[in-house]
């Protein structure tokens, strides 16, 4: 089937124009379907005038696949792939993506810290600016995620320490507890 028939409908019309196109992911059971999409897509590719960079593809396997090579190029095998957003890794579990999406909070909190150290920002406004900037950060993509007692601790410790710490005064901590980012928001991915 020509990769033309697969394009999509908008409003009625088909979209026959790709003037760019980057990140394609394709899904295979086995090396010869890898093989056979992969040529398919070149192949169709060309005829639209796009050219498949074999150098820069690459190949992730949850089984045991030492090398691909398409046309005599050999493509890089990777144990992680950056799919939507989101890490997926070769193993299946999460704990890259659990742990880079922490970093990120961690870099949000960062630049806002002065602003939520500030003894003249009211509370409630340092808990909307944390929950509309800092945990929407954190948790992209949490509703996919597989969570295992490791990543659980980490996650909670998130919440119990870095948000807590860098976003409130020791008064704010005596007074109550502002942020219970990981005892409250990380029960939903579960």
């Amino acid at each position: 089937m020509p990769l033309s028939t697969l394009v999509p409908l908008i409003g009625g019309r088909t979209i026959n124009n790709l003037l760019y196109a980057d990140d394609t992911t394709i899904l295979a059971e086995e090396k010869e379907d890898m093989e056979k999409l992969l040529k398919k897509l070149k192949e169709d590719s060309e005829k639209a005038g796009l050219s498949l960079n074999l150098k820069k593809t690459k190949i992730m396997t949850t089984g045991t696949l030492n090398e691909f090579i398409l046309d005599g190029t050999e493509m890089e095998i990777t144990s992680y792939h950056t799919f939507l957003g989101s890490i997926i890794t070769r193993d299946g579990y999460d704990n890259k993506e659990i742990n880079r999406r922490l970093s990120i909070g961690r870099m949000a909190m960062t630049k806002l810290e002065k602003i939520m150290k500030d003894r003249n920002v009211k509370k409630a406004t340092k808990i909307k600016i944390a929950e509309t900037i800092i945990f929407p950060r954190v948790t992209y993509g949490s509703e996919s995620w597989t969570v295992r007692k490791r990543e659980r601790k980490t996650i909670d410790a998130f919440g119990a320490t870095d948000v807590e710490k860098n976003f409130t005064s020791a008064l704010d901590r005596e007074e109550n507890k502002l942020f219970s980012f990981g005892r409250r928001e990380t029960q939903k991915i579960t």
